[in-house]
């Protein structure tokens, strides 16, 4: 490694780590650490190099010469990848509950009120008095993300690439050709 792409902030002419400067080992650790808590958190290396107030570069460099933080960094995406797993398989399989509106307001279930012994209750011209409940919701779910799902999770949805011929292939007449004009093609090592 050359003397610009040190790791060792200690010797006078060895790369700044860091934008503005050398880093201390006390600085790096804790840039590392925030480094990798906002990889976790925002899924973006771009992100996380500015929360932790280091280049792209320097990221890039300590994962390659930082075996742990390269090992940190690998499990953040594995993460990732498990969260949008996750999130895939919730909103295209399990669905999820969406509120109704009407005329921008919440739409609710209207059910009897009750005295405080458990009654309904009943108004001056005997209708039953109604009190709103709970909101209307519609149970959704996305059927781009259940067929991504399926295409990646279950053998008999995934796409299967075929090839159709139609006619035959004379493999046999076909090498014969071959080394007949390899046999009578020029060889370069001749001379004339």
């Amino acid at each position: 490694m050359s003397d610009s792409r040190q790791s060792d902030n200690s010797t006078p002419n060895a790369r700044a780590w860091r934008l503005g400067g050398p880093m201390t080992e006390e600085q790096r650790v804790r840039a590392k650490a925030i480094f990798i808590d906002k990889l976790k958190r925002t899924h973006s290396v771009t992100l996380a190099c500015e929360q932790a107030k280091i280049s792209r570069q320097t990221a890039y460099d300590w994962r390659q010469i930082d075996e742990e933080f390269g090992k940190q960094w690998e499990d953040a995406v594995e993460r990732d990848k498990d969260i949008a797993r996750a999130s895939i398989f919730e909103r295209g399989i399990l669905g999820w509950d969406e509120p109704v509106v009407n005329a921008g307001m919440l739409i609710y279930e209207y059910e009897p009120a009750l005295d405080n012994e458990g009654s309904q209750r009943f108004d001056s011209k005997g209708k039953p008095i109604m009190q709103r409940g709970k909101p209307v919701s519609l149970h959704k779910w996305s059927d781009t993300l259940a067929v991504a799902y399926a295409k990646a999770n279950l053998p008999e949805y995934k796409d299967k690439q075929q090839v159709e011929h139609s006619g035959s292939i004379d493999i046999i007449g076909a090498r014969d050709r071959l080394l007949e004009k390899l046999a009578s093609a020029p060889d370069d090592n001749d001379s004339d």
